[in-house]
């Protein structure tokens, strides 16, 4: 996948950022933890965030220094689902 967007700018994985434009390469059989960067497909959209549960509750949130993105939050009730965990963050060659 390519990402789109700067709502995760401020994560690494494996010491590269998840900046605009990057691939990523994403399991769907991986376990996924707390602080864990996962796709999720939301009213027919898929978003790169990172993850935690909270109890019954779901919190999809970025990791950007651009403050104008905000917390997800899903429910039992929620038409969502994560789709898999981020693995790695590849360079897009395109772009250098």
């Amino acid at each position: 996948l390519v990402i789109k967007g700067d709502s995760m700018n401020q994560k690494v994985i494996d010491d590269k950022a998840m900046d605009d434009g990057s691939y990523i390469v994403v399991s769907r059989e991986s376990e996924v933890s707390n602080g864990d960067a996962v796709v999720a497909v939301l009213d027919n959209s898929a978003t790169v965030k990172s993850f935690k549960r909270d109890g019954d509750m779901i919190v999809l949130y970025p990791e950007s220094d651009n403050e104008s993105h905000t917390p997800i939050y899903l429910d039992q009730y929620s038409n969502g689902l994560i789709n898999g965990k981020v693995l790695m963050v590849l360079e897009n060659p395109a772009a250098s």
